[in-house]
């Protein structure tokens, strides 16, 4: 049981594990994938439309608490856009729901702006949603923000490509800009008594700024690959479930993963995170990204070339005989 902590703070990693690995065996989905397609295009039958759906979870208690909304459209469009690239896809059209106690127009002005501007930056088109105030639902002062995106994926660019990911591989690790969107419970149970408006360290930013940065979009990245030909064989967004749960996602039979977390140094506002919760290291890198928002698969000349390109990455791990992901 590696969840100890975040489980004590209010939520069970292995429950739901759990819970996905019955809609697998039950229901029959595929729960391994960051986004899901359907073959929807008459002209071309080898485009696939994809859609992925994700919210912003308690992120939203702590910017209400700080009274900051302005980055949490951006969380949410950004996290659906990074689902969507780690199935090799395109972002098309985003739509959202905004559930509330009470209706606040000018707290819906302010999500929906900041959606309209993200997914302009990456590249789709924000093109309705749905607003509820439920007040027997939602506790006063506070709200759900969900959204879902549609794009499409040429069959010959669906990610992930298990066929091309082979033992001496090498993990690209693409630096994130601080929590993103997961964690945020325990974030919250650790933070509760402190003040926020201190530095993280020492001519540093804010706790209130490094816990509220915006969930950072990768569409640049993936879009300076394809231009190079860089093509991963497999993408993974790290977010719920950490290093552990989502590059495991990738991994054909017989493939393992090997994350060597001396390969890059932890931003200190997940330093201080693990040290004042007590977490073993096991569980930091299962509930946070410790400072790596997107894991690419490639093979190790490209891998390279890539970290050349995109600047703010590095080579991180390794894929090797066997199974699972392992830390050293």
């Amino acid at each position: 049981m590696t969840g100890a902590r975040y489980r004590k703070a209010g939520v069970d990693i292995e429950a739901g594990e759990a819970a996905v690995g019955l809609l697998r065996t039950g229901a029959g989905l595929d729960t391994n994938a960051f986004a899901q397609g359907v073959a929807a295009d008459d002209v071309d039958p080898s485009v696939r439309t994809l859609a992925t759906t994700d919210g912003v979870g308690t992120k939203t208690l702590l910017a209400a608490s700080l009274g900051r909304l302005d980055g949490l459209g951006a969380d949410l469009v950004n996290h659906c856009v990074n689902d969507l690239l780690a199935a090799g896809g395109r972002p098309r059209m985003f739509l959202d729901y905004i559930g509330l106690h009470r209706t606040d127009p000018g707290t819906v002005a302010m999500l929906v702006h900041g959606m309209r501007r993200a997914c302009v930056e990456s590249g789709c088109e924000l093109v309705g949603g749905e607003t509820a105030e439920m007040p027997d639902v939602y506790r006063p002062g506070t709200f759900e923000l969900v959204g879902t995106l549609i794009g499409t994926v040429h069959a010959d660019d669906a990610l992930p490509r298990r066929d091309r990911m082979k033992s001496g591989n090498l993990l690209v690790g693409l630096t994130s800009s601080g929590p993103h969107t997961n964690g945020y419970t325990l974030i919250r149970s650790v933070v509760e008594d402190r003040d926020l408006n201190l530095s993280v360290e020492p001519g540093g930013a804010s706790w209130a700024d490094a816990l509220l940065a915006p969930h950072r979009s990768y569409a640049a990245h993936a879009a300076a690959l394809r231009a190079e030909g860089l093509a991963p064989a497999g993408i993974a967004h790290i977010t719920g479930g950490g290093f552990q749960g989502n590059v495991g996602r990738l991994l054909p039979d017989g493939v393992g993963a090997v994350v060597d977390t001396a390969a890059w140094r932890p931003p200190a506002v997940f330093r201080q995170l693990v040290e004042w919760s007590g977490m073993l290291r096991d569980e930091a890198y299962r509930v946070f990204n410790m400072g790596i928002g997107l894991v690419l698969a490639l093979p190790s000349d490209q891998a390279r070339s890539a970290v050349d390109l995109l600047g703010d990455a590095c080579i991180m791990g390794r894929l090797e005989p066997g199974s699972g992901v392992r830390l050293e």
